[in-house]
């Protein structure tokens, strides 16, 4: 009967926690697609902040009102409130970490 118990309890705290789970997967799917762009080295969601270091290479050619309206519109699904581009060149060439573009996701919702 405690064997049965136990079970149904593991399995109720698996439905249970299955939604997490599968937004879990799906954060980590949207930042590994963001990753796979030539445009993009690094990609991370931190403290409600969806942080892209941009590839040096590309970085200076990239439209940031325009990536940041498309990313902008994942930002429910993915739990971000803002967008940094980082300077890719910078922090290769000193080291310092330097804001390229900060993009405020909610400034659009009204």
């Amino acid at each position: 009967m405690k064997t049965m118990l136990t079970i149904g309890l593991l399995f109720l705290g698996l439905f249970h926690n299955a939604p997490a789970l599968a937004n879990d997967e799906a954060d980590v799917k949207f930042i590994d697609s963001i990753k796979a762009l030539d445009a993009f080295d690094d990609a991370v969601v931190k403290d409600d902040v969806l942080i892209l270091w941009p590839n040096p290479t590309t970085q200076q050619f990239l439209n940031f009102e325009r990536i940041g309206k498309v990313l902008c519109g994942q930002h429910q699904v993915n739990g971000f409130l803002v967008v940094w581009l980082m300077d890719s060149s910078h922090y290769r060439a000193s080291k310092e970490v330097k804001m390229l573009e900060s993009l405020n996701c909610l400034a659009g919702e009204s």
